[in-house]
């Protein structure tokens, strides 16, 4: 990964931003690789549209496009003259489809097989001419190498949310099965600034509808979340909070303050009532998503406001409750309370997932309407007999 373009005089002209998890292995590498760098203004092309093979082809593109590519090159020799060099870039700008406006720049690796620099000192200016006659002989066929641009846009352009949604920073308070199942939707659809707040470990029972592992049973599940989201994409810069909601640390009061979505899974009455009394100090987007028994239900309820509004989300959801109690039978239900992160909770990965993948439908229309209204939604697993039907949205006739 390219972490910087410097100068002649090694002062720095451009720094390419990372997610936390390519950054820090840069900063954890200590042999770095050097190369040199030419910015052309077109593509470096021969006519019709030949790609130069060798030097002294390269170097007439150059000296078309105003460029001395030999001065450049000794240039770059005696800046770096501490440093082995690996390989060289030469960047162009390209159009999004042939013969259209130039969007962006292309940079085209050569490798130039560890190049040493020459020792200065007496004669130093003659051997770095000798030196770089040596490199790169005219006549020597170049050997271009291969790249892949990682630009947020590039990577994910026909696999992400709208722009409303990305560039909102969301609060994702509980990492359980539901929770740890959205997290990975927001940030792989391009949500790469997510907070997450949670306080429990990882334990046995959660491996059946998480995607924690056994190496990280007894570890944070905030902790390993986070590493897992990291590693998904180059640019995810995932925060955590490992406390349950309320924090008490002043800088992880202020890490949740500072979200702009505030989204619970934790299905717990507790967490409702310290969202509503939590001392916000500004508009949120306060987001609830929870499933009912089985996770044949998915309840969604969202609304704008300065404190989530606890007695306006129960009177809208204490029916549904009531409908499900008359679904199933005492010996139906495992223990009072149990949510989804629990082992005895009866429902499959593929039941959360599908209405996680929902849930982010309602999350996104939600941030991109910005309706100041509460909002409630029940969608609800149809079968047909014993066959899956489909996911239908409901109303409480």
């Amino acid at each position: 990964m390219v972490q910087r373009f410097l100068a002649d005089d090694g002062s720095k002209i451009h720094e390419s931003h990372w997610g936390s998890c390519l950054t820090t292995l840069g900063d954890q590498i200590r042999a770095r690789v050097w190369g040199l760098w030419l910015r052309l203004d077109k593509v470096p092309v021969l006519p019709p549209w030949e790609a130069p093979t060798k030097w002294e082809q390269l170097r007439e593109i150059a000296e078309s496009q105003g460029f001395d590519l030999d001065q450049l090159l000794m240039t770059g020799l005696a800046c770096r003259q501490r440093h082995t060099l690996e390989l060289m870039l030469i960047g162009f700008p390209i159009p999004q489809i042939a013969g259209g406006h130039l969007v962006q720049m292309h940079w085209q690796p050569i490798m130039l097989s560890s190049i040493r620099p020459p020792k200065s000192g007496f004669g130093g200016q003659r051997n770095l001419k000798l030196h770089h006659e040596k490199i790169f002989e005219m006549r020597k066929r170049i050997r271009w190498g291969t790249c892949q641009n990682w630009e947020a846009s590039e990577i994910s352009n026909r696999g992400r949310l709208p722009l409303a949604v990305r560039s909102q920073s969301i609060g994702l308070i509980g990492a359980g099965a539901l929770g740890g199942a959205l997290a990975n939707l927001l940030v792989r659809a391009g949500n790469y600034a997510l907070t997450l707040c949670e306080f429990d470990l990882v334990q046995i029972g959660n491996l059946v509808r998480s995607n924690y592992s056994l190496l990280e049973i007894g570890e944070s599940k905030a902790q390993a979340l986070r590493l897992q989201l990291l590693q998904a994409l180059p640019h995810s810069a995932v925060k955590i909070i490992n406390e349950s909601f309320p924090p008490c640390s002043p800088e992880n009061i202020d890490c949740i303050k500072a979200c702009d979505v505030i989204l619970d899974c934790t299905a717990e009455d507790s967490v409702l009532q310290q969202l509503e009394s939590f001392s916000w100090q500004a508009e949120k987007l306060f987001i609830s998503i929870s499933l009912g028994f089985k996770a044949k239900r998915l309840f969604c309820y969202g609304v704008r406001s300065k404190q989530f509004p606890v007695k306006d989300f129960h009177a809208r959801l204490e029916p549904w409750l009531e409908r499900e109690s008359q679904e199933y039978t005492l010996e139906d239900f495992p223990h009072d309370g149990v949510g989804c992160w629990h082992p005895v909770f009866p429902a499959r990965l593929d039941d959360v997932t599908l209405m996680a993948a929902i849930a982010i439908k309602f999350i996104e229309q939600l941030i991109v309407d910005m309706s100041t209204e509460p909002t409630f939604a029940v969608y609800t697993a149809q079968h047909e007999g014993e066959t899956f039907a489909g996911i239908k949205s409901e109303s409480i006739e």
